[in-house]
């Protein structure tokens, strides 16, 4: 299964005509706008919040830094909480175990 496949949750803007699959995950939203990544085309576009139908590429080099920053940081957190919560519930079976009662 693609990555793609798994996060993603809309359509792209730019290559949802390619494929009929949902291609791009909403990111980041700001107070005007989504900012949305494409897992196939690797593009950013941003939609305004208050109607779907008014997208705009995201084009800045600093603002897709930022964007990607973000992303980036969202992930690594995502997978040192994944981390955590495995470690804890492997503790938490061992503690079980040694319960009395638990034979």
């Amino acid at each position: 299964m693609s990555v793609f496949a798994i996060y993603a949750n809309s359509k792209c803007v730019f290559c949802s005509g390619a494929t009929e699959k949902k291609t791009a995950e909403m990111l980041y939203m700001s107070q005007e706008w989504d900012y949305y990544y494409c897992y196939i085309c690797r593009g950013w576009f941003k939609r305004y919040f208050d109607d779907a139908r008014i997208f705009l590429p995201v084009k800045d080099k600093a603002e897709i830094k930022h964007l990607t920053w973000f992303y980036v940081t969202h992930m690594e957190s995502a997978y040192e909480r994944r981390k955590f919560r495995e470690r804890m519930e492997s503790v938490w079976r061992v503690v079980e175990r040694r319960l009395p009662g638990r034979n």
